[in-house]
């Protein structure tokens, strides 16, 4: 009895085993975390360009009127069609809620190594070796393009860091502030009239109420569910496919990507 057990136990292991972590299904963890990198990707994209449309110009804020901010003058220039409260600027831009361009670009680096590897791989190949099918089949195996995913990881983590950020009202505030006093220059944040500060509050307070919170809430959810999941995948078959020892002759048939 504990000898069929035993045997079940086995063969459960061992069907689990071939379908996570069999070699000659590298081509499909690879094809499969790609797309979920790809998913990841054009959502979060999609997110920004969402926030892109929530901009207003701050004239058009609930409660602002047009002789506000002294009608709009600044440096004896109407800003009025100008100055808008963008918060697109919240994203990557954690609790002072203005983008942090060096994380950006940071983030987008790790994104396009780790995708663009083989690309990267086959050019260097080609600019500083002769072309060689076999040389270009040898690094352009699909186990060195999972274990490339890698550099994407820490992008992720960003991302997930700045979604804990993106909808706390505080860094929402400090985004509207830092956005309004580097377009009202006439204006100090330490140094304003009762007059000109009541009218701040208000807007500000307008800025508030034109977000719409919840829907930017569902975008941080499903971002960080995406970002978990495509970590998680990263960290499976990436390890899988650096851990895995090849055969000894150093050959295996399902590790080549096509040509």
């Amino acid at each position: 009895m504990k000898k069929n057990e035993l045997n079940k136990k086995e063969r459960k292991n061992f069907n689990l085993k071939i379908t996570f972590w069999d070699p000659k299904k590298i081509h499909t963890y690879y094809y499969f975390s790609i797309s979920m990198i790809a998913l990841f990707v054009v959502f979060n994209i999609s997110w920004f360009i969402w926030l892109a449309f929530q901009s207003i110009n701050f004239k058009d804020l609930p409660g602002v009127e047009d002789n506000f901010f002294n009608g709009f003058i600044n440096n004896n220039v109407d800003i009025s069609k100008t100055a808008w409260f963008m918060p697109k600027m919240m994203f990557l831009g954690f609790k002072n809620g203005i983008t942090i361009k060096a994380l950006l670009i940071i983030a987008l680096i790790f994104l396009f190594v780790s995708i663009l590897w083989p690309l990267i791989i086959e050019q260097l190949i080609v600019n500083y070796s002769c072309r060689s099918t076999e040389k270009l089949r040898i690094a352009l195996s699909y186990r060195k393009c999972l274990v490339a995913f890698y550099f994407l990881i820490p992008a992720i983590m960003i991302i997930i860091v700045q979604n804990f950020y993106i909808n706390n009202n505080n860094s929402f505030y400090n985004s509207f502030e830092n956005q309004f006093f580097k377009q009202f220059t006439d204006f100090q944040e330490n140094n304003l009239t009762p007059l000109i500060q009541e009218q701040f509050e208000i807007a500000k307070s307008g800025a508030l109420e034109s977000f719409n919170f919840n829907v930017n809430y569902i975008f941080s959810i499903i971002s960080n569910i995406l970002s978990f999941l495509t970590m998680f995948m990263i960290l499976l078959y990436s390890s899988f496919a650096y851990f895995y020892i090849k055969p000894k002759d150093g050959k295996d048939e399902h590790d080549g990507l096509d040509l």
